[in-house]
């Protein structure tokens, strides 16, 4: 068995396919098989860490399976998905902790992609333990590599920006996530070096895209170790100043937990950073219980509505009311307002109808490599005015 491999068992490609995509962007090497004799052979050949089980399909149903699993002595973790009511499905679940079996949760059909991904996560239970010489190894190989998520226009779908997102390709592990690998660099005392690769690396794509006439800004996560350098500005100047990159094309994101460890050192290098040009936002708003005090007290340009608000739209009047609120707050207070876990249409027309400004998530596009943003661009363009 190897780390984050996933096998999907579904008899429709199509959700085949959506979740390895899904899975392939976290990390996880993903195969399916949609027929029962595809099974037996994918499951002793593939070795896979988890499993993701349809219960019902046409030529057999998830508890042959389980049987077949319990047979083979399978210790994956099981994730049961199903459109069955939620008393089949936890009959289904009991049963195959009967057979010995490790049912690490359900998933109901259609399946959202922040309940995969959690669902996912959740089999995970462990960290890479990683040597301090792979980390300074990945930073002298060049190993971190960018992924790049697109931020769009609720008004008129133009793109307004691009996310960073970091990747390791170690040479064993394959593609890490930045869960797999980001702490470490944290405890290793390694994040201002690995910081500086990757504001560098954004800052040189954003000047290439420019050259292609590509000119919309980019944005990079900071480290909460990295608020409470006050050497942090003149860093981030110097390296745009390198890139020939205006600052204001660079926006830096930190979460409310990040800003009040420290609030009067990191509104110190936060307003530092204003001061040299760059753009600041508060990501995940609305996930602590300081959000309130860190827009009182610190010069942010942007407010990052948290997906778990945007992923409910739709569904739940409650959420509805707590966006339009945040909505409302942050324009009064003067701040463009992102939304991220934006997958529906619904979730968009609810977003534009309530004058949130940007919109970020799957609806509109993946994180992809920076190769493939011209023509996402390009594709973009064609379907901006109507993004089903």
């Amino acid at each position: 068995m190897i780390p984050n491999r996933l096998l999907v068992i579904d008899d429709e490609p199509e959700v085949c396919d959506f979740i390895r995509e899904a899975a392939s962007d976290w990390g996880f090497e993903a195969l399916s098989a949609t027929r029962f004799e595809e099974i037996e052979f994918a499951f002793r050949a593939f070795k896979p860490a988890m499993i993701l089980l349809d219960l019902a399909m046409p030529d057999h149903d998830g508890v042959e399976v389980l049987r077949f699993l319990a047979r083979e002595r399978c210790d994956a973790g099981i994730i049961l998905a199903s459109g069955f009511d939620e008393r089949v499905l936890n009959a289904t679940v009991r049963l195959g902790v009967e057979l010995g079996l490790r049912m690490v949760g359900t998933l109901r059909k259609p399946i959202g992609i922040a309940d995969l991904e959690a669902a996912c996560r959740s089999t995970q239970g462990h960290r890479f333990e990683v040597a301090r010489s792979e980390l300074e190894r990945a930073l002298q190989k060049d190993e971190l590599l960018l992924h790049w998520q697109p931020k769009v226009s609720l008004a008129d779908g133009t793109i307004c920006g691009v996310e960073a997102l970091a990747r390791w390709q170690h040479p064993d592990r394959g593609l890490l996530m930045p869960n797999d690998f980001i702490p470490c660099f944290e405890e290793m005392g390694l994040i201002t070096p690995m910081t500086r690769k990757v504001v560098a690396a954004a800052l040189r794509q954003r000047a290439a895209w420019e050259r292609e006439t590509l000119g919309f800004g980019v944005a990079v996560n900071l480290s909460a170790r990295l608020l409470g350098d006050l050497e942090l500005p003149d860093e981030l100047a110097t390296l745009s100043r390198d890139a020939h990159v205006d600052p204001s094309s660079l926006t830096l994101e930190v979460t409310e937990t990040a800003a009040m460890e420290e609030p009067v050192r990191v509104t110190d290098v936060l307003s530092r950073l204003r001061l040299k040009g760059f753009r600041v936002s508060l990501d995940d708003f609305g996930t602590g219980y300081s959000s309130l005090l860190a827009l009182h007290r610190m010069p942010f340009n942007e407010l990052k509505i948290d997906k778990s608000f945007v992923l409910e739209l739709g569904r739940t009047t409650e959420s509805t009311i707590i966006v339009k609120a945040v909505v409302g707050l942050a324009h009064n207070l003067g701040l463009e307002v992102c939304a991220e876990g934006v997958e529906t249409r619904a979730a968009w027309d609810i977003l534009a109808a309530l004058g949130c400004d940007v919109a970020q998530g799957y609806l509109i596009s993946r994180p992809v490599p920076a190769e493939e943003i011209p023509d996402w661009t390009q594709r973009w363009s064609q379907r901006r005015a109507d993004p089903r």
